[in-house]
């Protein structure tokens, strides 16, 4: 064997190696790095390669680096963000449809130019081959978008195995997997699993779901929400669906939990309280309490970035938890 080609599997080794590494939670040093925007109203994150977080703060897509904050105007209230490998910035908007801004420009995609069920597009996500997805659906009406650039496809229940049209909670997963949640009404909901061609029902007959975390295994979790019976969160479950399809129940302190995420070491945290908000995080066995309390905020979203920091988008702005 030649010497670049024992250096190169030499690297290869090493980095898989790293990527498997699965560091103890006790070694985490959980604190409270940041509070961003506060009093302001910030519904999603997003990070792009540069380290730089894209931050959905009302109409105004917000670039944050650090130590320069720099915004654009959309001209419509911001859903949901993702970036391709490109750096192209794709907002979710409540009624201009689908925006891309490329650093320079602004492009809109919408029912009048790119023949979307509806310009409301509350889900953006981008796989690893820079392919768009994004929910343009309702009741009865539309479902789940794909575009790789060139041409939009609109799946159905008209066109292919998806039962129910609305769709939410868009997640990559291991082999770039995407998942998502198809609900029609309530008891109906559905997990699904696409790979490549292929689709799969990876749960149903579920209530409804609130949110819902893909880890790097391949592994579900979401949390059944029974509110609109209930008018409660008090009666939320919180499930683990594994690769093999066994669903099973987690138990713990998790009461009251409206947000979930999992981490860059595969620990699920969930934040969420009643009359006070916490922040736990789940070792695979029980559920640990950070310590940090936070105000009575109502948090839109939980996001990681590359350095393992847990983004809390709320009412109040961005809470930054820095786990080392």
């Amino acid at each position: 064997m030649s010497k670049p080609w024992f250096l190169s599997l030499l690297f290869l080794l090493l980095l898989f190696s790293c990527e498997k590494e699965k560091i103890s939670f006790q070694d985490y040093n959980i604190r409270l790095a940041d509070h961003l925007f506060s009093g302001e109203k910030i519904k999603t994150v997003s990070f792009d390669e540069k380290q730089g977080a894209w931050i959905a703060g009302g109409s105004k897509l917000i670039h944050y680096s650090g130590n320069k904050t720099e915004s654009i105007n959309i001209g419509s209230a911001i859903y949901d963000i993702a970036v391709d490998k490109k750096g192209n910035v794709w907002v979710g908007t409540k009624d201009k449809g689908l925006v891309c801004y490329d650093q320079r420009d602004l492009k809109f995609f919408n029912k009048e130019n790119s023949g979307f069920p509806r310009d409301l597009i509350s889900e953006v996500l981008v796989d690893n081959n820079n392919i768009v997805w994004f929910s343009s659906s309702a009741h009865q009406l539309g479902g789940l978008m794909r575009y790789d650039g060139k041409t939009f496809q609109l799946f159905t229940p008209e066109n292919s195995p998806l039962e129910k049209n609305v769709v939410s909670n868009l997640k990559l997963g291991p082999d770039n997997t995407v998942y998502f949640v198809s609900y029609g009404t309530v008891t109906k909901t559905t997990i699904y699993r696409i790979h490549g061609d292929q689709w799969d029902i990876v749960a149903d007959n579920i209530y409804w779901i609130f949110e819902m975390a893909v880890d790097h295994d391949g592994n579900i979790y979401f949390i059944e929400d029974f509110a609109l019976s209930s008018s409660s969160y008090n009666t939320n479950t919180l499930y683990k669906v594994s690769t093999t399809g066994k669903r099973e129940m987690i138990t713990g302190d998790y009461t009251y939990t409206f947000q979930i995420a999992v981490d860059n070491h595969g620990y699920l945290w969930g934040f969420g309280g009643y009359t006070g908000k916490r922040l736990r995080f789940f070792d695979g066995k029980e559920w640990h309490n950070t310590g940090l309390d936070f105000p009575d905020i109502f948090a839109y979203d939980m996001k990681v970035d590359n350095e393992n920091n847990i983004w809390l988008c709320t009412n109040d702005g961005i809470f930054i938890i820095k786990t080392k």
